[in-house]
C-alpha cells in the first residue's frame, strides 16, 4: 500500500503540478515546470540515500513518516496558503517522493530469498504502479467535476495519509516469507 500511495502521489505531481501552481499562485507555464523539475530535483538525494537508510536503521517506519508528513504539508500549504511559500510547498512534495525509493529497496530489505523478492516485487509494482497509473486520471476528474483544486488536494493529501498504515507494518523488521510461514 505504501508503494501503491508513493507512485499515485507522485504520478499526480507530475501531471498536474504546474496548473495547480499556475491557477493557486499564478504562476505561469514556464514557472511551473521549473518548480515541478525543483521537485524531481529534491527527491535526487532522496532516491540516492534510501538504500544506504533502509539498510541501516531496522526501523524505517520514520522514513515513511517523513515522506507522508512532506506530501501532506505540501499538498495542505497549497491548499490553505498557495502565495508566497509556494516554493516551500513545492520543495515538500518533492521530499514527500522518498516515499518511492523507499518502498522499492523494502522490496530487497524485507525478503530473504531470490523467489521471495521477485514473487514481492511482482506483486506490489504490478499494484502500485496500476494504480499510480490512475492518480493522474482522478485528479483530473476531481478538477473537473468541482472546477477547483480543493477536492484533488483533499483527496492528494488523504492518499498520502494512507500510507501510515503500511508504515506501521514496515517499521517493524522482519522477512516476508517469515510472516508467510506463521
Amino acid at each position: 500500500m505504501a508503494f501503491s500511495t508513493s507512485t499515485i502521489l507522485t504520478y499526480a505531481s507530475f501531471a498536474w503540478l504546474p496548473d495547480m501552481l499556475g491557477d493557486l499562485a499564478g504562476t505561469t507555464p514556464t514557472e511551473g515546470g521549473v518548480l515541478l523539475a525543483v521537485t524531481g530535483l529534491v527527491s535526487v538525494p532522496g532516491a540516492l540515500l534510501a538504500p544506504l537508510l533502509v539498510a541501516r536503521f531496522r526501523n524505517v517506519g520514520w522514513l515513511i513518516a517523513v515522506g507522508v508528513v512532506s506530501f501532506v504539508l505540501g499538498y495542505l500549504g497549497l491548499l490553505v496558503v498557495p502565495t508566497p511559500l509556494t516554493l516551500l510547498w513545492v520543495l515538500l512534495v518533492g521530499l514527500g517522493s522518498i516515499l518511492f525509493p523507499v518502498c522499492l529497496v523494502l522490496i530487497n530489505a524485507r525478503t530473504g530469498t531470490a523467489a521471495g523478492t521477485v514473487a514481492l516485487s511482482g506483486f506490489a509494482q504490478g499494484i502500485a504502479y496500476a494504480l499510480g497509473a490512475l492518480g493522474p486520471l482522478l485528479v483530473g476528474l476531481l478538477h473537473d467535476v468541482s472546477g477547483t483544486w480543493t477536492l484533488p488536494l483533499l483527496f492528494l493529501i488523504a492518499i498520502a495519509l494512507l500510507a501510515i498504515v503500511p508504515a506501521i507494518t514496515l517499521a517493524r523488521p522482519g522477512l516476508v516469507e517469515d510472516e508467510l510461514a506463521r
